[in-house]
């Protein structure tokens, strides 16, 4: 038989299955195909509707700040003028050009608007700086070649809510010209309380055509799309990408796709109830198959990397797991002859092998031999950690008698031997080992686990017949425990008169259940710890209530040092340590048998004010194995240190909170020092800070009061007014935000000693 005839066969297999699975791929795929298809439809329908619904917002700011601008009081008077406004009376334009700017600029879609009247030939714009208000075609404004009386009347005959588009369109802002190309007017009537009958002024935004194509387009598709904006009436407001006599087509007004100029479009049609404008977006339908053609490029990739990969990969694990194969049949083959063609290999082998080890003695006594290494592998595996699985502990329970098979009880010891001379120490172990098992006189398994221990498995004498065990009681269990105790007193006193050396013994307590087996070990290991440090031999069963009456390691201590921590008081953090070290060391061993339990305790609090604190958690001490021959002194300070460097990373996240805090408030401060209204409770809830944080900033970091910080910065915006402006002073102490003259009068003069018109003029002379 060939082993590259087997390697083949089993190749030709596994590319049998990929066929097969390739081939129903097909239907799956065509599947997917047509799901991206739609779901890419989906998608670019849906962003699309938010992105009118993102313009339908802007329109309905427009409402809102012709809403704002009806309720002004100055412009109420400015409708009942008729005919031109006296110069001496322009204070009221100044009122209703000022609220324009101001509220405009809460809204920057639309980049310019003005204001018209009916009875008056007044424009009044967001962005006008001269008080020239009957010359707005040289100041402000130019719509393509219609004069100011054209657009005026234009705007006066719409009657109501309507849109007027352009060509080109120029504003002026701060004395310089900006062209918009193509866009349109959106035209409300400020209706107000006063008003009669029709609306005797209206307000014009200008919308920019290329922020609705931003809008509502995608970067990617602005190139091959087209956009037609309809109002109320049908007649066409806005295009992009397709001329006006080609936007009257009905069809566009259907969602689905069409065909427009020559290629395939898919439109899409929303319309917006309060402000009736229809809006039609048509995608080419080119960069809609491109965006799943993509789709389904990917998905193919993925498809061939792992075919392909799955394909290498099991050729190469295939090769890797028959090369023991086919070494055992070049083997076979040499002494066997070949088996005829269809026979099943794996039972060729099977029955090769029993044939060669039943006539070789050497090659059935090394397998052997390697059976009990593992075994004893095994053995101490299961004494450290457990079973790793049922087979393992029914193959174990298999080797007990039967008493113990049955559920019989045993115990687990660990023999600690310590000699100066290292060779003295081993001989003395296997000197203590086999004085044992002279002794014993019941079923026992020894294992070495390091070079100065063996951990002992001891059966309890159970009496078993025809497969019962016999239950012992409590009197009986005693009787056993002081036999086991003696037992191993023998053992100690023989090895240290023999070989002078010091031997601790740890004897857990009894266990029934095999699952517990690691349990018991790690007691007897824990025991040997807690008296390796006496000078003397020592045997001991593990203590599991042997505590100190009087302990400083309770749940109070916890919490203290949880405070301690949070507060990052280093000083009696270490103090408090300190005084656990001075106990522990007073009682060593009655602790040792609690180190697990106290540092997983302070272990458990560290990682508590990490996550309070929001703090990445450190690696916690293992004291199962590795540390658990340490010292517990060692494992405070271990638990310590890593106390003080959360403490350290406690102090750096207030210093950071805190900074960040003081910038919040000096910028809030900064920008809002001009609101009359503006108390501390106001700063505390618009800052998220307490109230009692405010003061305490401004008191750490300036030197003041919240009132008198306050009162500082609108006194020194009030005096770059009076030199940068020639506001008067009614208007510089509504701008500072004094509330009122009077107090703006009375705080300048208190903290400079002369009124504001001295200051401005003072100063300016010194200037000059």
């Amino acid at each position: 038989m060939s082993e590259k005839r087997v390697f083949q066969k089993y190749l030709r297999r596994y590319l049998s299955v990929v066929m097969i699975v390739v081939l129903c791929c097909i239907p799956f795929g065509y599947s997917v195909y047509r799901y991206v298809k739609e779901y890419t439809l989906t998608q670019s329908r849906s962003q699309l509707r938010e992105n009118v619904g993102i313009l339908d917002v802007q329109f309905e700011r427009m409402n809102t700040i012709a809403a704002v601008m009806s309720g002004n009081s100055s412009l109420q008077n400015l409708k009942r003028v008729r005919g031109q406004l006296p110069p001496e009376r322009y204070l009221y334009m100044n009122d209703v050009r000022d609220t324009l700017s101001d509220v405009h600029l809460i809204y920057s879609f639309s980049p310019f608007s003005f204001l018209v009247f009916r009875n008056m030939p007044a424009f009044i714009s967001s962005t006008q700086v001269s008080e020239d208000y009957y010359r707005h075609y040289e100041r402000f404004l130019s719509v393509g070649d219609m004069d100011a009386e054209g657009l005026r009347g234009t705007v006066l005959d719409t009657g109501g809510s309507a849109f007027i588009p352009f060509r080109t369109l120029t504003y002026y802002k701060s004395s310089m010209p900006r062209t918009i190309g193509q866009g349109f007017l959106y035209i409300v009537p400020l209706e107000g309380a006063a008003s009669l009958g029709e609306a005797s002024a209206y307000q014009a935004f200008v919308v920019d055509g290329s922020d609705v194509v931003n809008t509502l387009l995608p970067v990617d598709t602005k190139d091959d799309s087209l956009i037609l904006l309809r109002d109320k009436n049908g007649d066409v407001v806005f295009t992009y990408g397709i001329e006006p006599s080609e936007s009257g087509q009905p069809g566009l007004s259907a969602d689905g796709v069409q065909r427009i100029q020559g290629r395939q479009y898919y439109v899409n049609h929303f319309e917006n109830e309060q402000t009736g404008i229809e809006t039609t977006v048509c995608y080419a339908m080119g960069s809609i198959q491109a965006q799943w053609a993509n789709v389904m490029r990917t998905l193919l990739l993925y498809i061939v990397i792992g075919c392909t990969a799955a394909l290498v990969l099991t050729a190469c694990f295939t090769w890797k797991w028959f090369k023991p194969l086919g070494r055992i049949l070049y083997e076979v083959n040499r002494i066997e002859s070949v088996p005829p063609e269809g026979e099943n290999v794996y039972d060729y082998i099977r029955e090769s092998l029993f044939r060669m080890v039943s006539s070789n003695d050497k090659i059935k006594a090394e397998m052997l031999l390697a059976d009990a290494q593992k075994q004893s592998i095994l053995l101490e595996k299961i004494f450290m950690q457990g079973f790793p699985g049922q087979e393992e502990k029914e193959r174990f329970r298999a080797g007990l008698p039967l008493g113990q098979r049955n559920g019989g009880g045993y115990y687990m010891a660990a023999v600690c031997v310590s000699h100066e001379d290292a060779e003295q120490e081993s001989k003395a172990l296997l000197y203590a080992a086999e004085c044992f098992g002279q002794l014993c006189g019941r079923f026992y398994l020894s294992v070495y686990p390091e070079s100065n221990l063996v951990m002992i498995f001891l059966a309890e004498n159970t009496a078993a017949a025809d497969g019962v065990s016999c239950v012992q009681d409590d009197g009986a269990r005693e009787s056993e425990g002081r036999e086991i105790l003696e037992l191993f007193q023998t053992v100690r006193d023989r090895t240290v008169k023999n070989y002078g050396a010091r031997v601790t013994v740890g004897i857990s307590q009894r266990q029934v259940e095999l699952d517990r087996i690691n349990v018991a070990g790690a007691q007897a290991r824990q025991t040997v710890s807690a008296y390796r440090d006496r000078d003397r031999s020592v045997v001991e069963f593990y203590q599991t209530l042997y505590a100190p009456q009087k302990s400083g390691l309770h749940m109070d201590v916890i919490r203290r040092l949880y405070d301690m921590i949070l507060c990052s008081d280093r000083k009696a953090l270490t103090e408090c340590f300190e005084e656990m070290r001075t106990e522990i060391l007073t009682h060593p061993e009655q602790y040792e048998f609690q180190k697990q339990a106290i540092c997983g305790s302070v272990q458990f609090m560290l990682n508590s004010v990490c996550q309070q604190m929001m703090l990445p958690l450190k690696e916690n001490i293992d004291l199962n194995l590795g540390l658990q021959n340490q010292s517990f002194d060692w494992c405070l300070w271990l638990l310590l240190q890593r106390a003080l460097s959360i403490c350290g990373q406690i102090d750096e996240q207030k210093s950071g909170k805190k900074e960040s805090a003081w910038e919040r408030l000096k910028g809030y401060l900064d920008d809002n020092f001009s609101r009359p209204e503006l108390t501390a409770d106001l700063v505390s809830r618009e800052t998220e800070l307490s109230e009692k944080a405010v003061y305490l900033l401004l008191k750490e970091r300036t030197g003041t009061t919240f009132a008198v910080y306050l009162e500082t910065l609108r006194l020194e915006y009030a005096k770059k007014c009076l030199l940068q402006t020639d506001w008067s002073n009614e208007r510089v102490a509504e701008e500072a935000g004094f509330g009122s003259t009077n107090s703006f009068y009375r705080i300048f003069r208190k903290k400079t000693g002369v009124s504001p018109n001295v200051y401005r003029k003072g100063q300016r002379e010194e200037i000059i």
